[in-house]
């Protein structure tokens, strides 16, 4: 499965993520450290038909350009993806190894 790449602002630049498409509820997939946002290509292929998947490429990471200075931007960034997105009360799905 492929999806659009999708470019989402945050404070001072923007974020790379990928839209599976798909309707109905919005849910966030964000990728663990040392991933991106192809980690959840297969994940994505089964929800599409149930809800609106879109995988996010965090800072630092897969085809994002911003650095990363601390670890709190990742949950600003999150925030302000749910904002641009116009989600209000998207599911939240993360992993980590």
């Amino acid at each position: 499965m492929t999806g659009k790449e999708i470019e989402l602002p945050v404070v001072d630049g923007v974020l790379s993520g990928v839209d599976f498409g798909g309707h109905g509820e919005g849910v966030l997939l964000v990728h663990g450290s040392g991933h991106n946002a192809a980690a959840w290509m297969d994940v994505a292929s089964h929800l599409v038909s149930e809800c609106h998947p879109i995988a996010l490429d965090l800072r630092g990471h897969g085809q994002t350009r911003l650095d990363s200075t601390h670890p709190e931007q990742y949950w600003r960034d999150i925030g302000s993806v749910v904002t641009a997105l116009d989600w209000d009360r998207p599911v939240l799905v993360g992993h980590s190894t």
